[in-house]
């Protein structure tokens, strides 16, 4: 079969759990023996106003093609000027006509939108090209991808006048485009620049005109009309089709939890007898994720504890010194690190897509305490279904719970090591091709 996917690109260009997913994927099914080809968003051609295509050579993949002077790509930055988004005139319809006769893909996996030229899915279903999409994040829907807005507080529904508002002090377009060359983001991920902390205390923004709002009407549109050429969508957790099917109605679709290579049966047996209760958390300390939410309901129980925090690539002004932060841990640390953690808490106040690190903990494992916002609860809730709390109060008791009395974890645990382990990449690569 051959198999053209549509991510944001590989590493070190792009990183995070979409581009983890998306190559560890594409590796499997080149193992089982597909076609497997990338297209991706990059940078700016600076001699052509036109978009262009740049095949590289790469070692396992069958073609590996950059996409230079397509549509922005805001990650989760916003968009300033909704109006670029939806601009065609720069599209190269010979290009993507040569691209589709060279590969001549039997499928179209996508795993964004952003940057997505439409005509490609236009022209995908004039030859009968089977469209798959992965569902992420929310991005389409929400043009900050998760529907949290600029103030920190979760959208319920779609307003055009609030997203006009919430997008007003998004990058504007240039800095995107600049942003997004790949010397720029190689540079940032090797100087390891996060999310600036004053980013989390935002301005209010400035007003905006009906003229936005309408701007922001059409972009969305332009998504709702991309969503309709899907064949068939991948949802990764029952949280992510819920989202979906409020916002676009009923889809045709499975769920199928993710994964990835890095996560294999390495479960080892714990020791739950330290003094202080070990909590780990992973990941952005960005308001949604919850993790001051965490350091709250910590910080209101009268029994020891110690909050561990791995991913974060910022200084935290904190003063507790029961709270450290810890950094990115090295590739290969992962077994210390998870095997030093009682529990690991994923806190999330967005409905989070899926959560690879419940998976990871797991995998080692490693009790995990989730919200009922986040997506791996669909996991969580085959060992232990009181692990997934409801509310910033239930959160404080299940901590000052498992600080006071370790048997709860220790009957958790020994649920993990019980339980039979279906979460390996090849099979998960022959799950997702039964939608293809």
């Amino acid at each position: 079969m051959r198999i053209l996917h549509y991510s944001l690109g590989l590493s070190p260009y792009r990183r995070g759990g979409l581009t983890r997913y998306a190559t560890d994927l594409m590796h499997a099914q080149q193992e089982a023996g597909h076609e497997v080809s990338l297209l991706f968003p990059s940078g700016l051609s600076p001699l052509r106003r036109k978009m262009t295509m740049r095949w590289h050579r790469h070692p396992w993949l069958h073609h590996l093609i950059s996409l230079e002077n397509t549509l922005p790509v805001p990650l989760l930055h916003g968009v300033a000027t909704p109006q670029a988004l939806c601009d065609e005139s720069y599209t190269n319809e010979k290009a993507m006509l040569r691209l589709l006769d060279q590969i001549r893909p039997d499928v179209l996996h996508l795993h964004t939108l952003m940057g997505l030229p439409p005509t490609l899915l236009t022209m995908a279903h004039q030859r009968h090209i089977r469209i798959v999409y992965t569902t992420h994040d929310y991005y389409g829907l929400c043009l900050r991808t998760n529907f949290v807005d600029y103030w920190g507080k979760l959208c319920q529904q779609v307003d055009v006048d609030h997203c006009a508002g919430c997008n007003a002090k998004a990058m504007s377009t240039l800095r995107l485009r600049v942003c997004n060359q790949p010397i720029v983001m190689r540079m940032k991920n090797w100087l390891n620049l996060g999310m600036p902390e004053w980013f989390e205390q935002p301005a209010v923004p400035t007003g905006h005109t009906k003229h936005d709002t309408e701007h922001y009407e059409r972009l969305l549109a332009h998504y709702r009309c991309m969503w309709q050429q899907v064949d068939c969508f991948h949802f990764n957790s029952e949280v992510a089709r819920r989202v979906y099917e409020r916002h676009l109605g009923p889809l045709t679709g499975k769920m199928i939890s993710i994964t990835h290579r890095g996560i294999t049966d390495r479960r080892q047996p714990h020791a739950f007898d330290s003094t202080e209760l070990r909590v780990g958390f992973v990941g952005s300390v960005a308001p949604y994720k919850g993790f001051r939410v965490l350091c709250q309901a910590l910080q209101s129980i009268d029994v020891p504890w110690q909050l561990n925090v791995w991913g974060n690539r910022i200084k935290m002004n904190i003063s507790d010194e029961r709270i450290r932060n810890c950094g990115i841990f090295a590739a290969g640390s992962e077994d210390m690190v998870y095997g030093n953690m009682d529990v690991l808490v994923v806190p999330s106040l967005w409905d989070e897509t899926f959560g690879l690190v419940v998976l990871e903990a797991l995998s080692r494992g490693t009790p995990v305490l989730v919200s009922d916002r986040v997506g791996a609860q669909d996991i969580v809730r085959q060992c232990m279904p009181e692990f997934v709390y409801h509310g910033e109060e239930q959160l404080r008791c299940m901590l000052s719970t498992l600080a006071s009395d370790r048997n709860m974890l220790k009957h958790y645990h020994q649920h993990i090591m019980a339980m039979q382990w279906q979460w390996s990449m090849s099979a998960h690569s022959n799950e997702i091709e039964t939608l293809y």
